[in-house]
């Protein structure tokens, strides 16, 4: 995809390591303010078709079966990535799937989707508007848009450059900061008539967005871990443009 602020070798690293199997942990902060959201919004319906863009290890598409129970797909551009997420719904005895292998970009389907979902997408390109408008046709009539986005933004970025110093696979030139506000989706919303179910900062400071593991310089690592336990004493909590570390949006078409 032309723009595309990542490469196939950003992402075999990424997923090389990957055990399985993976599930939403609603356990774990940023995982259960998500899942409350879409569940808040979106109705479960056996009829149901999901699409998730850019879906491994695939723990949203299980979330989807088991939760809304609908019959879900996902598409991923990297063969590695696609094997894992079937490799784990698989151990999650999830039946009623099918993974693609291939660029969303060059993806065609007569299909029309209830629910098409992307978490940690769109703030990969430069050109993002487009990538929006391209998630939205295939949406059904009725159906639901669901866009997350991870923020490294405010403190998050300062937290996230002083980690990117020390590891080899860096965070922040991969992300477009400009997708990481509100008003963009509130803008999308209104230009193309959606009702807008939600659309905020969730999960406060959340340390697990930061790779701080990847840090092989053991003082710096820890010198890491304590500012980022000080800033979710104060910030764990707070929701704002500055202390978020992600934010949603869900349109229903």
């Amino acid at each position: 995809m032309e723009n595309d602020l990542t490469n196939q070798d950003f992402w075999i690293h990424y997923w090389s390591n990957l055990q399985l199997p993976i599930s939403v942990d609603e356990g774990f902060k940023n995982d259960h303010v998500i899942a409350q959201e879409i569940l808040n919004a979106i109705p479960a319906n056996p009829n149901f078709h999901a699409l998730e863009i850019g879906c491994a290890p695939g723990k949203w598409l299980s979330f989807l079966a088991r939760k809304l129970q609908c019959k879900v797909t996902g598409i991923e551009y990297v063969s590695l990535a696609a094997n894992k997420t079937v490799e784990n719904l698989t151990l999650q005895n999830i039946k009623n799937f099918e993974i693609i292998t291939g660029d969303f970009f060059k993806y065609t389907t007569e299909e029309k989707y209830d629910i098409v979902l992307s978490l940690g997408f769109i703030e990969h390109f430069d050109n993002f508007e487009t990538v929006l408008e391209q998630q939205l046709s295939l949406v059904a009539t009725n159906g639901y848009l669901i866009m997350g986005i991870p923020r490294f933004v405010g403190m998050n970025y300062y937290m996230q450059k002083l980690i990117d110093k020390k590891i080899i696979n860096k965070l922040l030139p991969a992300h477009n900061l400009k997708t990481m506000n509100l008003e963009i989706y509130e803008r999308f919303g209104k230009k193309h008539g959606l009702k807008i179910l939600s659309n905020k900062y969730i999960g406060g400071f959340e340390r697990g967005l930061f790779p701080v593991a990847e840090i092989k310089n053991s003082p710096y690592r820890i010198f890491c871990k304590i500012i980022m336990r000080v800033l979710d004493l104060f910030f764990g909590n707070i929701n704002s443009n500055y202390s978020s570390s992600y934010q949603i949006a869900i349109f229903q078409k």
